[in-house]
């Protein structure tokens, strides 16, 4: 990924089994010139997997970022399904994330709530895409997020020195560029292109 200004729209995986409704997207983000597209993880129920999504639109011609997640997969697993999309459909982006804990239990089994299930969490994943990159000799790119908008508000509000203390280990992971929400503060801004 060039060192530039990047426009990116988001794709909120679906549960549809008809694929229209993304070739319509598709088509619609080509004429509107969108050349990137960034496909979400989402914890909540059955939808399509980021990566197969993300392979989707490679395909059609997009420069891709899936966001991967540790959450109810195992990192073999999870190195498996990029090998794929990257050898397979040219997705040279990734963006590691947590993951959102589940909020749809409608298929839980057994009694109670089950939560998402981590092997690792988002530095442990960047840690294994880096040395998967290394050891096959692969060109791409893996991102991180810094979750700096929960240190001002919401239910879960972190403390802001612990937010960038993590980002700055998923630097030393092997982060190579990071997405965030929206920065209200351009110190923070300065904070985080610093890191990296």
């Amino acid at each position: 990924m060039e060192r530039n200004f990047v426009i990116s729209v988001q794709i909120d995986p679906g549960k549809e089994i008809e694929p229209s409704k993304f070739k319509d997207i598709a088509l619609n983000l080509k004429i509107r010139n969108i050349q990137t597209v960034d496909v979400n993880s989402s914890g909540s129920g059955i939808k399509h997997d980021s990566l197969s999504l993300a392979s989707f639109f490679s395909d059609c011609g997009f420069d891709v970022i899936p966001h991967i997640t540790p959450r109810d997969s195992l990192i073999n697993a999870v190195l498996g399904q990029y090998l794929t999309a990257y050898a397979f459909y040219g997705v040279k982006h990734v963006l590691v994330i947590r993951g959102d804990e589940r909020t749809d239990f409608s298929l839980s089994f057994g009694s109670g709530k089950q939560k998402g299930v981590y092997e690792t969490y988002s530095i442990g994943l960047i840690e294994a895409l880096d040395r998967l990159r290394k050891e096959r000799e692969m060109d791409f790119t893996i991102g991180c997020a810094f979750d700096q908008t929960t240190a001002f508000w919401g239910p879960y509000c972190a403390d802001f020195d612990v937010e960038y203390a993590r980002l700055v280990e998923k630097k030393k992971a092997g982060a190579d560029f990071v997405m965030t929400q929206p920065l209200w503060r351009f110190s923070d801004w300065l904070l985080a292109k610093n890191s990296l």
